[in-house]
């Protein structure tokens, strides 16, 4: 039976639209196709804390999985179409199919190393640090689904990335203005365009990003959908290997491989 038909579907979510509702029981996890989202932690104070955002070709919603409950909120950044994945059943297919077993395992490792990077920024780093080093890890993020000279769009509000720092929003706002006046980067509306990497570079202590290196791109050993349109347009139909892909965990024998089990 095709993967279609067994564990997901697709859902257009539309701007702050819930996805997932905190405490809400835990069945699906979610690939973005397009958009953003991000996860949001209500404390019994009411106090709102966004703990990630999620760009197109990453997964979320494992957080429900050791409780059995959804941890947190996640909520629609702009309008976002997400692939909706029943667990349970893709659980019981990676069994059949070890690849899949290695796509779960980094993807939820993919979460413990990006909340470790978080606490060192809120640890460790300045106002400043902590801007800068978003931007990067956003930028590298965004560069691995579709190259950029360091121009990209932010999805998110100042003030989402405040709160998503540990800072005040005039405190951001006044970073991302003292940057632009020095020349590093300009800011127009939500577009940032990172114009002196190395300076910016040069400005935080160390630059984490939040992608295990084992996960990064290796563009030899994918398949490009631009010279591959017949593979291409299978993955748009098998969201579950588009975003292995994306990840850079496969090559191309290994995923034709796959295909024939999907």
């Amino acid at each position: 039976m095709h993967i279609d038909q067994q564990i997901k579907h697709q859902i257009v979510a539309k701007k702050n639209a819930t996805i997932i509702a905190q405490n809400s029981l835990f069945t699906h996890c979610y690939i973005v196709k397009a958009g953003a989202v991000k996860t949001v932690y209500l404390n019994n104070r009411g106090d709102e804390k966004i703990m990630r955002f999620f760009l197109p070709g990453e997964v979320f919603g494992f957080e429900g999985i050791l409780e059995g409950r959804n941890t947190c909120s996640a909520i629609a950044l702009e309008r976002s179409t997400l692939c909706k994945i029943n667990y349970k059943k893709l659980y019981e297919f990676a069994n059949e199919v070890p690849m899949l077993q290695e796509w779960l395992l980094r993807s939820i490792l993919q979460e413990l190393h990006s909340m470790e990077v978080l606490t060192r920024w809120l640890s460790y780093t300045s106002a400043e640090e902590r801007v800068i080093s978003f931007l990067m890890e956003l930028s590298e993020r965004q560069r691995l689904r579709s190259p950029h000279n360091g121009e990209f769009h932010l999805p998110m509000s100042r003030q989402d990335i405040a709160n998503y720092l540990g800072l005040a929003l005039e405190t951001v706002s006044r970073v991302l203005h003292r940057l632009q006046r020095a020349g590093d980067l300009t800011v127009r509306n939500r577009t940032i365009n990172l114009l002196q990497l190395d300076v910016l570079r040069e400005r935080v202590a160390t630059v984490e990003t939040s992608s295990v290196p084992d996960l990064q791109l290796r563009s030899n050993s994918l398949v490009s959908p631009l010279h591959a349109p017949a593979f291409a347009k299978s993955l748009d139909s098998n969201p579950v290997l588009w975003a292995l892909l994306k990840r850079g965990t496969m090559g191309q024998g290994s995923a034709h491989d796959l295909m024939k089990k999907l």
